[in-house]
C-alpha cells in the first residue's frame, strides 16, 4: 500500500462511507466500517472550518471530540448555525454563489452516537432486526447530512474584522468559478455581494 493513496478530508471520507453503506446491504459488517468513515468525515468537516480561522487557537484546530469541535465552530462564527449564502453580482447579473453549509447539531449528535458502534457489540446488541434497522437509518441520515455539510464552498461564516470595514472569506471554488472571479478582477469590474441566511438542510 502507498500511504499517499489514502485521501483525507471530509469529501473523501464521505465517498468511502457511501460505498461501504451500499455494500452493507449484502454484508452487514460493512455498516461498521461505514460508521467509522462517517465519523471521520464529521470530525474532518468541523476541523476544515476551524483550520482557516486565524483567531482560533491551534490546539482547538487539532481536536477530535465532536461535541467540543462543534462548540468551537459555533464560537468561532459568533454562534451562527445557519446556512450562509453569498451571491456575487456584476453588471446586474448573478455571477457565482458561495455557501457555508454547517455541520448541524443533528449530524453532530449522530457522530457522537456512532461511537457506540465502534466497540465490540455486547451480548444484547444487534440481536433484533429492529436494532439493525435503527443502525441503518442512522447511517443513512448521517450520510445525507454530511453530504449537505460538504456541499458548500465557504470554509466558514464570513466575518468582519473588529474595528475595520473589511472582512475575510475563505472558500474553495470550482475552476469555472475561479475563472469568473479572475475575469472580474482583471476588468476591475464593480461587483455586489448579497448575503442571505436560511435554515440548514434537515432542520
Amino acid at each position: 500500500m502507498e500511504a499517499g493513496k489514502f485521501f483525507r478530508g471530509a469529501d473523501n471520507h464521505l465517498g468511502r462511507a457511501e460505498g461501504l453503506f451500499a455494500q452493507g446491504k449484502q454484508k452487514p459488517e460493512h455498516y461498521f466500517y461505514c460508521a467509522l468513515e462517517l465519523r471521520f468525515g464529521i470530525e474532518s468537516r468541523l476541523r476544515e472550518y476551524l483550520q482557516h480561522q486565524e483567531h482560533v487557537a491551534e490546539k482547538k484546530k487539532r481536536g477530535w471530540q465532536i461535541a467540543a469541535l462543534g462548540r468551537d465552530v459555533e464560537q468561532a462564527f459568533s454562534g451562527c448555525v445557519q446556512e450562509v449564502r453569498i451571491d456575487v453580482w456584476s453588471g446586474g447579473f448573478p455571477m457565482i454563489r458561495c455557501k457555508y453549509t454547517p455541520v448541524t447539531p443533528e449530524l453532530r449528535a449522530i457522530g457522537e452516537r456512532l461511537g457506540n458502534y465502534l466497540h465490540a457489540p455486547k451480548n444484547e446488541d444487534l440481536r433484533e432486526m429492529a436494532q439493525w434497522e435503527d443502525f441503518e437509518l442512522m447511517l443513512q441520515q448521517g450520510l445525507s447530512l454530511l453530504r449537505y455539510a460538504c456541499s458548500g464552498n465557504l470554509l466558514g461564516v464570513p466575518l468582519v474584522e473588529s474595528g475595520a470595514n473589511q472582512g475575510r472569506l475563505n472558500l474553495s471554488v470550482l475552476p469555472e468559478q475561479n475563472a469568473v472571479m479572475k475575469e472580474l478582477f482583471k476588468r476591475k469590474a464593480e461587483f455586489l455581494m448579497k448575503v442571505s441566511y436560511c435554515d440548514p438542510a434537515g432542520v
